[in-house]
């Protein structure tokens, strides 16, 4: 991050809705700088072993893409997911 600067905002943040974590000073510092976070069901601080592999089989796969949206992700993700064999899950 130092050699090519990042902003905030450039970023999707994901916490794990611990109490300091969810205070309203801390929604405010996001809100107002326009970061968005990514949502956690607050009684999972950790994913499962599932999604583990999940996240990193789509990761291996998109490795070589670059993105300039999070809706392109989203459409990439969406469109791999469609077309792998469930069973290899």
């Amino acid at each position: 991050l130092r050699v090519n600067s990042v902003k905030l905002s450039q970023l999707v943040w994901q916490h794990d809705n611990a109490r300091p974590h969810v205070k309203q000073e801390v929604k405010d510092f996001f809100r107002t700088r326009q970061i968005e976070l990514l949502p956690q069901s607050p009684y999972s601080p950790d994913l499962n072993l599932c999604d583990r592999f999940v996240n990193q089989f789509i990761k291996n796969k998109l490795r070589d893409q670059s993105y300039t949206t999070s809706d392109d992700v989203v459409k990439d993700v969406t469109a791999l997911l469609r077309r792998t064999d469930p069973q290899i899950f």
